[in-house]
């Protein structure tokens, strides 16, 4: 990053403030020169606060990070030595020359000292100043870096994650395939076409860290009635959606694998009587999801969770850290899952 680009970047506030501190007291300071008339101290203030942002942005931009970062002590007290006493010698001609414009008696050798010393000083406090400036924008930085950093790290789980998710999913709904196939089954059409549509979503409209929720929703829609064709009659298959789902957006593929996991370990292990019930509700930015399902006894609940949920529950750390709660209550024969998060 070029000095030049970022010498507000992320700071201009700490500038703004700075200055505003430094300057008035500076205006009012000169507020006898107004006896010269309004143009002499306007004149003579933007002069003097024009030379002094000059000594300061010239340490702040070149003599800190070119030569006292890089442990030139040398030049860079030779450099800033020439450059505060020319902003010095700059100021006192324009003293100078307001005294003989407002008619004061010339200054006495003593009193040119004594203006020189003041002088130096102040013009010494601005330099200090430049390196408070100069420490913020090296803080700003280094936050900049570590949060691209942290946002490269969560790309690399991102795929990582996802990368799991898509062929996990994609071998239990052709495994699904494979045994209606065998029976020779009518439904074998409808379903291809349902996981086409699947896989399309997840290998293309997907790939945005955000997509519109009624897509996300509709891709549940689709894999369910996969899952329905394939159950028939002999499972409870229930799925509602409540609430307005069109304008808000969502991380793809977050609700899926409650579903997922509910059918794996829950339905597709019962004969008879199974049943999945599936509530979403969203309301503002608030959105809920509850997932019931029975299974067969004797399962342990190791079993009953998969990587599927192991990976929902580190995308939602991921995504919405401090922005869900995610409670899952087994019983002796029902699993039941309750997620809820803030969409933005």
């Amino acid at each position: 990053m070029s000095n030049s680009k970022s010498v507000f970047r992320g700071s201009f506030s700490y500038h703004l403030l700075v200055w505003a501190l430094l300057i008035i007291p500076n205006v009012f300071g000169s507020t006898y020169l107004l006896r010269g008339g309004l143009d002499t101290y306007i004149l003579t203030v933007a002069v003097r606060n024009a030379l002094i942002l000059v000594v300061v942005y010239i340490n702040f931009l070149v003599f800190i990070p070119r030569f006292f970062r890089r442990k030139k002590y040398v030049v860079y007290c030779l450099c800033i030595f020439l450059t505060v006493a020319a902003g010095v010698y700059g100021i006192m001609l324009l003293d100078q020359y307001n005294s003989q414009k407002l008619g004061f008696p010339p200054m006495s050798r003593e009193g040119f000292y004594q203006e020189l010393v003041f002088y130096v000083f102040n013009m010494s406090s601005y330099v200090l100043t430049s390196f408070l400036l100069f420490s913020l924008r090296e803080k700003q930085e280094q936050k900049d870096t570590l949060d691209q950093v942290q946002l490269e790290k969560l790309g690399a789980e991102i795929k990582y994650l996802r990368a799991q998710i898509n062929p996990h999913f994609l071998f239990n709904t052709l495994n699904n395939l494979y045994g209606l196939a065998l029976e020779k089954s009518e439904k074998t059409p409808e379903i291809i076409l349902k996981l086409s549509k699947i896989m399309d979503y997840m290998l293309y409209e997907s790939n945005d860290v955000k997509v519109y929720l009624k897509n996300d929703v509709d891709n549940i829609r689709n894999y369910i009635d996969i899952e329905r064709i394939r159950q028939g009659n002999n499972a409870e298959i229930k799925f509602e959606v409540h609430g307005e789902i069109a304008s808000q957006s969502i991380v793809p593929l977050m609700l899926l694998p409650l579903v997922e996991n509910a059918f794996k370990h829950g339905v597709n292990t019962i004969i008879h009587g199974a049943y999945m019930h599936v509530v979403i509700t969203v309301n503002g930015n608030d959105l809920e999801m509850d997932v019931r399902n029975n299974f067969k006894n004797g399962v342990n609940e190791s079993d009953r969770t998969g990587i599927g949920l192991t990976n929902l529950e580190r995308r939602l750390n991921l995504f919405y850290a401090k922005a869900y709660t995610m409670t899952v209550q087994p019983t002796a024969d029902d699993y039941h899952v309750n997620l809820k998060l803030r969409l933005s």
